[in-house]
């Protein structure tokens, strides 16, 4: 990991970890970053785990004083108690084991080749722009709309402020940040987030009103 990239990880109150030492020498590391949230409804925030390290010698101690758990129920006690993460398998059925925490639900890839046919001539595309005044209203009318239809679920906030800081500062990615309007009213139906890859486009997080997600994921660019 470069320096750029822990510093937009962790730096200014972003982000803290847990450490684990065994006479002076550091054999695990539990880190992860603040994600402000809507728990139904409610601001909230969760504590989001990333990176999380354990020596090669260490990995073994499955136990509820060896360094994995310890660094782990440590930032539990620190910073939940509302927290998300993607561990592996063997590490959850550990942890569930111990009573750290329990699966919620599960992540899911999917993949799709482009729409054949002509453009959709519905709507329009274009970049949002950093620092644009405008932009920014129109992201945060669309993330309060896509807020309130999720009022009674757990969401990340995505707001303007969100999107400079995940997409626009990235110290090594580099993104696309579009939005989709109609093409009759000009209105806009919802923000898209994509990364080119060589052979793939990934799409990374949508910001619009549940009602939109259709047009604004059928788009398809002329």
């Amino acid at each position: 990991m470069t320096t750029e990239l822990w510093a937009w990880k962790y730096a200014n109150g972003r982000g803290n970890a847990v450490l684990a030492s065994r006479d002076g020498v550091l054999v695990a590391h539990y880190g992860g970053m603040y994600r402000e949230i809507l728990l139904c409804g409610k601001p909230e925030w969760a504590y989001g785990g990333s990176d999380v390290m354990v020596h090669p010698q260490e990995r073994g101690v499955m136990t509820r004083q060896g360094p994995f758990l310890l660094t782990a129920a440590t930032t539990a006690e620190l910073y939940g108690p509302v927290a998300f993460g993607f561990p592996t398998e063997r590490a959850m059925l550990v942890a569930e084991r111990m009573g750290l925490y329990t699966k919620a639900g599960q992540m899911a890839e999917i993949r799709w080749d482009p729409v054949a046919g002509g453009p959709r001539w519905g709507t329009r595309i274009r970049s949002l722009k950093r620092g644009n005044a405008s932009d920014q209203v129109l992201v945060d009318a669309l993330w309060g709309a896509m807020a309130m239809d999720l009022r009674d679920s757990v969401i990340g906030v995505r707001d303007w402020k969100f999107l400079e800081y995940r997409y626009f500062d990235h110290p090594h990615n580099q993104y696309e940040i579009m939005v989709v309007t109609s093409r009759w009213t000009g209105k806009a139906l919802g923000v898209v987030v994509m990364r080119r890859l060589e052979n793939a486009c990934e799409l990374l997080d949508v910001i619009a009103p549940l009602a939109n997600l259709a047009p604004v994921l059928t788009r398809r660019a002329a």
